[in-house]
């Protein structure tokens, strides 16, 4: 028996890729852990998933079988699960868990793969799992490799990777509604696709907090969210505001001596978590008997 442990991040949105197929993303310091163990006496259909977390296992079924089958085992696995990303508030908690799935069988097996072929077979399971349009491949290129990401998701090609800038904290608003990319409306988003082209027009310039800012106000209108989070951060010092993937969690960057600030400006309107941006990515090691 084999057991590798394996880390991966949240990312937070730049540009949301639903509306046009591109899209930019970066690392933030919230993880995803988990344990994966090969259990050579199991048949390949037995898959054992522990989670804190109450959200389905289906998805992380799916992902252990498929990263099984690409290692070439055939064997059953046992998965354990740890995570401080909030789950279903666009903070890139499914992109997080496939990724440090795969890394971990890839570790585990000795497959020698590429960061590239991890994140691809990440990004393949998200899409056949249900949990994301486009594949998320901004969001996952930022979760495994940190720093920031600029992407053309239709083509899963990394256009622009960066560190982000120093001495910067993130301000997290999340709630406790859930928001499912599969649930979104996607004609709809495809209407503000022009505009959200402008923002990823800034990213690509390395205008990354002017582009998160437009993504920010073209989402929360197309889905109905309220604005008024993004214009109390904008007003209380931060760089930039706006809503991390499709929701609900809004997400601002403010300089270290102002985070405070911005952090008390949303209190009233949920939960605040304040964290920073991760220029390092994912990373895996041998769990010793």
């Amino acid at each position: 028996m084999t057991k590798y442990r394996a880390y991966s991040y949240a990312a937070g949105t730049i540009v949301n890729a639903i509306a046009t197929g591109k899209g930019a993303a970066f690392a933030l310091d919230l993880s995803t852990q988990v344990e994966l163990e090969l259990m050579d006496g199991w048949s390949g259909d037995r898959i054992e998933v522990y989670s804190s977390s109450r959200e389905d296992k289906s998805f992380s079924e799916l992902c252990v079988s498929r990263a099984l089958e690409w290692c070439g085992k055939s064997c059953g696995a046992r998965l354990s699960i740890e995570s401080d990303i909030p789950v279903a508030q666009g903070l890139s908690s499914s992109s997080a868990l496939s990724n440090a799935i795969f890394l971990a069988a890839a570790k585990a097996s000795r497959l020698d793969a590429t960061e590239d072929e991890i994140i691809q077979r990440a990004v393949d399971c998200s899409i056949e799992g249900g949990v994301s349009i486009t594949g998320a491949f901004d969001d996952a290129s930022a979760s495994f490799l940190g720093g920031i990401t600029v992407t053309d998701n239709l083509k899963r090609k990394l256009i622009r990777r960066e560190r982000f800038p120093p001495n910067h904290s993130i301000i997290l608003l999340v709630s406790d509604k859930k928001a499912y990319t599969r649930d979104v409306d996607k004609e709809k988003i495809r209407l503000i696709g022009s505009y959200v082209e402008l923002a990823y027009r800034k990213a690509l310039e390395g205008d990354f907090f002017n582009a998160l800012t437009l993504n920010g106000l073209l989402y929360t209108g197309v889905l109905g969210y309220s604005p008024e989070p993004i214009y109390a951060m904008l007003s209380s010092g931060a760089k930039a505001a706006g809503l991390s993937g499709t929701g609900s969690a809004y997400i601002a960057i403010a300089e270290k001596n102002q985070s405070s600030e911005v952090a008390a400006s949303v209190e009233e309107y949920g939960r605040v978590i304040k964290t920073r941006p991760r220029n390092t990515g994912a990373k895996a090691m041998p769990v010793l008997p």
